[in-house]
């Protein structure tokens, strides 16, 4: 039995120790009864905490903490919680990632991301396995990237036998990038 919570930090991982256990003992579960736990005062508060704490840079929204501290964060997450609350919270399409794997036509295994991320443009593609390489949008938001993310994993698939394949920005905004490794 868990212990009751006294903290926010406390009640926030009684929480996900409640949905973990949930979705643990049921083969379809289903949170939809949880909804309300979402907007919680103290969830939002300690989401709050933890996203300052990490220094966190500015999202997709590209809204910095900055910006959140000058306008009062309770401000911020108030509004937050009433479009929580009225159902009106929509996360934005940007922040969408899809995931797909398979074979290619030449019997590749693949691992495909696609996203509406931030753009890379068609001469930035040839650079963007670069350490320490970070596009004009990436430079425009504020933050620590230190832009290491795809240079890592096309070192992780050099050494695999595998390739990194980034595919520029489409007309409609979609990005992806392929892992693709031999098959055997």
């Amino acid at each position: 039995m868990l212990e009751t919570a006294k903290t926010p930090d406390e009640k926030v991982r009684q929480l996900q120790c409640k949905l973990y256990v949930c979705a643990k003992q049921s083969r379809t579960p289903r949170f939809h009864a949880l909804y309300d736990r979402i907007y919680r005062s103290d969830v939002l508060w300690e989401a709050w905490r933890r996203v300052r704490s990490n220094r966190g840079a500015a999202g997709i929204d590209a809204e910095s903490i900055q910006a959140i501290e000058q306008r009062g964060p309770g401000e911020f997450l108030a509004e937050i919680q009433a479009a929580l609350r009225a159902g009106r919270y929509r996360p934005s399409p940007r922040s969408r990632v899809e995931v797909y794997a398979g074979l290619t036509k030449t019997d590749r295994f693949h691992i495909t991301f696609r996203n509406k991320g931030l753009r890379i443009l068609p001469q930035d593609v040839p650079k963007c396995v670069e350490r320490g390489w970070r596009g004009d949008a990436a430079r425009r938001v504020t933050g620590s990237g230190s832009g290491v993310g795809l240079w890592l994993v096309f070192h992780i698939m050099r050494a695999h036998n595998g390739e990194l394949l980034v595919l520029p920005t489409t007309p409609d905004g979609w990005t992806e990038v392929k892992l693709l490794f031999r098959s055997n």
